[in-house]
């Protein structure tokens, strides 16, 4: 259905009735309320509303940091007056190493990358496409193959769960690591993606369509951040206002981690951690613009929801299939394949 319609959204939802009228006994009106209902019931558990929450904390963050000039002089001093980035190479493996460096949390590092690495790969024309790609390839799986957070703990559960015995369960993971032959080419097939700038098929046609006429989204298909992105007028390129913000998202992040952790950051909360993250850097970058007289209070907090306004698509998504997750785990549709298979 979604190669049909193109459209992710009425091919989860769809999905997601499917699966509530199967699990009401195909009864229709029992299947349509089950399926209004399953959307709250996902919002139970705590992980999936820490990941929406933090996902519209992060778009009043990117919104407002553009807002008050903070990615125009972050892009400035990264590409240039320091010329450290002087490429789409250099941007892709960039974006690439960051990824690797963050390595807690597969949402963790998707969130905190994707808004470090936007500037300059927007500056650099780098099309919205390949940024996804590099970035999702080395978040999850990059984790799964260096598991010093809390995938470790997950992974042994998986292990042990399945009959593996506790004691042992740690040394097959380690040794398993190497046999994970799609995660290995995920993370190291997108360095050499990054570093060859390998272009197949849709991503060819992504790049020359970056390249010709500077659209980083396919028409019709962009970011509603992208219409709304410019600096508020009259206000020079500060890049403190991009630096002070993200390295207080980092700070505390890896606070709270170590906070968590009982002083391993490894074995922190990624999530509560995430989402204390979100929160103090969102709050830093409205006092940065009240005190620097760009918006009034009134004004910031104005701006901080339209910033969430952008993220909504995404939001949405995220909640269709956080809600699609747990009917399939109802309908015991990861057994009945292993029976199969």
């Amino acid at each position: 259905l979604a190669l049909v319609t193109k459209n992710v959204f009425i091919s989860l939802i769809m999905g997601i009735f499917l699966g509530s009228l199967i699990l009401s006994g195909w009864a229709v009106f029992d299947g349509i309320n089950a399926t209004f209902y399953s959307f709250i019931h996902t919002f139970e558990s705590n992980g999936n509303t820490i990941t929406l929450i933090s996902f519209l904390l992060i778009g009043a963050l990117i919104y407002l940091m553009q807002k008050s000039g903070g990615i125009e002089g972050f892009t400035e001093v990264m590409i240039r007056k320091r010329a450290v980035i002087k490429s789409k190479r250099g941007a892709n493996l960039f974006t690439w190493l960051l990824g690797i460096i963050i390595f807690t949390s597969g949402s963790l590092s998707c969130m905190v990358t994707g808004s470090v690495s936007r500037p300059f790969n927007d500056a650099l024309k780098v099309p919205h496409e390949k940024s996804a790609l590099i970035i999702h390839a080395t978040s999850t799986p990059w984790c799964v193959l260096f598991p010093l957070s809390g995938w470790l703990a997950a992974l042994t559960g998986y292990l042990t769960s399945g009959g593996v015995a506790e004691d042992v369960a740690i040394s097959v993971l380690l040794k398993s690591i190497f046999l994970n032959f799609y995660c290995i080419l995920a993370v190291f097939g997108t360095l050499a993606v990054a570093l060859f700038n390998i272009n197949i098929g849709p991503m060819k046609k992504a790049e020359a369509r970056a390249n010709a006429t500077g659209e980083l989204d396919e028409p019709g298909h962009g970011s509603a951040a992208a219409a709304d992105s410019a600096p508020a007028e009259n206000r020079p390129p500060r890049a403190r206002n991009m630096f002070v913000p993200m390295g207080a998202l980092i700070v505390t992040i890896l606070a709270v981690l170590t906070v968590t952790g009982n002083g391993n950051p490894t074995q922190g909360a990624g999530m509560q951690s995430l989402l204390w993250g979100c929160i103090i850097a969102v709050l830093v970058i409205c006092v940065m613009c009240v005190a620097q007289r760009i918006f009034t209070v009134d004004q910031v907090i104005g701006e901080m929801f339209k910033g969430m306004g952008t993220m909504l698509p995404v939001a949405a998504i995220l909640l269709f299939g956080f809600t699609m997750g747990s009917l399939v785990k109802s309908l015991d549709t990861g057994n009945y394949l292993t029976s199969v298979f």
